[in-house]
């Protein structure tokens, strides 16, 4: 089994190792979907949830058992 850090390491190795050509398309591709989501789903902000927070919700619904 390889470890996500493994894969992690490979991929960016491979980007790394890629001309700029390519790396301009997958840019754009990027940028693409980035402005398809804002359209999509306007005034969306990511917001990270605490643990703490999200262990209440799951013992509130009885999803999760500690």
């Amino acid at each position: 089994n390889i470890s996500n850090a493994k894969i992690s390491k490979l991929l960016a190795k491979m980007w790394r190792n890629e001309t700029e050509e390519e790396k301009l398309y997958w840019k754009k591709i990027a940028d693409r979907k980035k402005m398809e989501h804002v359209q999509a789903h306007p005034g969306y902000v990511y917001r990270l949830k605490n643990l703490e927070n999200v262990e209440k919700q799951l013992r509130q619904n009885n999803r999760f058992q500690l």
